[in-house]
């Protein structure tokens, strides 16, 4: 009897347990620590100049990202998109292109500067900013075109990887 009892007891918290509501995610981002590295190759953001990007997931892991372009190797696969919660990357508009932790806004608000002569870490990068003036005052230094978040595509970055290699052509 006294077993039977205990067998309960322990289902009985078990299913207290099971049935919790989960934790609420706080979808922000958070600034980088110096340490922190790439979730697509393993580079160290820190040493690294040009804008970052970040993701939160559903589960509450986070992916940081060296370069704004490596973001989307997660964000256009459709089954690990599914699992993203927040998206945010480094605008430039109050920050110059050296390595730094902050200046993070959510990804889809911001224009991208597509085809510029600035490198990231990963060569031929996205450059983001929230306000449009400011992008056109980097293509007027560095060249380019401003583009939506919801415009980039598979195509567009194959285009950028092409860039980064038109010296060897």
């Amino acid at each position: 009897m006294r077993q039977g009892c205990c067998i309960a007891a322990a289902l009985a918290g078990f299913l207290m347990i099971s049935c919790a509501e989960p934790e609420a995610l706080d979808v922000v981002a958070v600034d980088v620590d110096p340490a922190a590295s790439c979730a697509l190759d393993g580079m160290l953001l820190a040493v690294h100049d040009g804008p970052k990007a970040q993701l939160l997931r559903a589960d509450g892991s986070r992916g940081t990202f060296c370069d704004t372009k490596e973001i989307f190797e997660e964000l256009l696969d459709p089954i690990r998109r599914r699992r993203v919660v927040g998206i945010w990357m480094q605008a430039l508009d109050a920050h110059g292109w050296a390595a730094h932790a902050d200046g993070w806004a959510p990804a889809d608000s911001l224009l991208l500067v597509v085809g510029s002569s600035r490198m990231g870490a990963m060569g031929p990068t996205l450059a983001p900013f929230v306000d449009r003036l400011h992008a056109q005052e980097f293509i007027r230094d560095y060249g380019g075109r401003i583009l939506q978040f919801t415009d980039v595509d598979q195509k567009l970055l194959e285009q950028l990887q092409h860039q980064g290699m038109a010296h060897l052509d």
